[in-house]
């Protein structure tokens, strides 16, 4: 009977020490906030982006005999760039022309590292808490911005708009707070959900210009090369972006 307790307890330390130790993979939806998501594009601190995603993975090791362990975790997010927004700025003082922009996202990708508190509600759920600090890198995407009024039809002529907004990327601290829960499967394998606030804020050095293409020579062919005359101006300067979101999430975790 003593080599049976003996062996039980052998058996439920191992276990216990196999539930210390968990690998968790989840995506989901990121929605930015505050003036990440504004759609303004008179607002210098308008993001304009729309819904995204996201995917985290991340290492959870307990500490201790209590609730509470230690976690490391990488994740990256993507969110589309709003076209309306974009070109709202461009349409408003130049009502005539037809704006087009080209398809661009906000990224991010982020090692963190923190602490987690993990509690069971019953036999099959649990409760988790995690924050975490660590590095973000953050890519401004190459807007492209193309205005076009046409009136050779009327025996007029045509001009063309060209605004760049170069890709930038830049290193910025970062920080996260989760809350979740947890369902037990069968074997070592469980169920997650839970939601998130991401903040970052980058510092980028953007190069932005802008080129008029005045009576295009050939009709229906709008180039720069194709302008009677041509004016470029450019500059760089220092911008700063809140890229904040909110993030939820859904994913499988195993206990290694």
């Amino acid at each position: 009977m003593r080599a049976l307790s003996i062996l039980i307890v052998c058996v439920c330390l191992s276990s216990a020490q196999a539930f210390s130790q968990q690998l968790n993979l989840s995506v989901g939806p990121a929605f930015p906030i505050g003036s990440f998501a504004s759609k303004d594009g008179n607002d210098p601190a308008s993001g304009l982006a729309k819904m995204g995603w996201m995917a985290d993975l991340s290492y959870m090791h307990g500490v201790g005999k209590g609730h509470f362990g230690i976690v490391a975790l990488v994740r990256g997010r993507l969110n589309s760039i709003d076209k309306a927004g974009a070109i709202s700025t461009f349409r408003n003082q130049l009502p005539t022309y037809q704006w087009s922009v080209s398809n661009s996202s906000w990224k991010a990708a982020a090692v963190m590292a923190g602490a987690y508190y993990l509690t069971p509600i019953n036999e099959k759920w649990s409760f988790i808490g995690q924050l975490t600090v660590g590095v973000a890198e953050a890519w401004l995407p190459e807007i492209n911005v193309r205005g076009i009024v046409d009136s050779t039809a009327q025996g007029g002529y045509a001009n063309l708009m060209l605004a760049t907004n170069k890709k930038a990327h830049a290193t910025t601290f970062t920080a996260m707070a989760k809350a979740g829960v947890l369902y037990k499967l069968k074997g070592r394998f469980s169920l997650t959900a839970s939601v998130d606030y991401w903040y970052l804020k980058p510092d980028f050095t953007i190069t932005q210009s802008v080129a008029f293409g005045r009576r295009m020579v050939v009709p229906g062919l709008y180039s720069l090369n194709n302008a009677t005359s041509i004016s470029v101006s450019s500059m760089t300067t220092q911008y700063s972006q809140a890229m904040n979101s909110l993030n939820l999430i859904v994913g499988v975790s195993m206990r290694l």
